[in-house]
């Protein structure tokens, strides 16, 4: 609804969540975009072509990842 919209933007009723949300990227060294975290563990920074996306997910799948750590 357009007016829940506008209602919306002119709050700050997401803001505490954002800055959260931003404290804890930063916490976690994420410090540019695109960044994608699969698993909540395994983060790949930085534009990368789909072949490199698709191998960090199977290693995530098959738990490589973890044996990195």
């Amino acid at each position: 609804d357009r007016e829940d919209i506008t209602a919306a933007l002119a709050s700050d009723q997401d803001v505490e969540a954002i800055e959260q949300e931003s404290q804890e990227a930063k916490n976690a060294g994420i410090e540019g975009v695109p960044c994608f975290i699969f698993g909540g563990r395994f983060a790949v920074s930085g534009a990368q072509s789909p072949e490199y996306l698709a191998q960090a997910i199977e290693r995530i799948a098959s738990g490589e990842a973890d044996a990195a750590e």
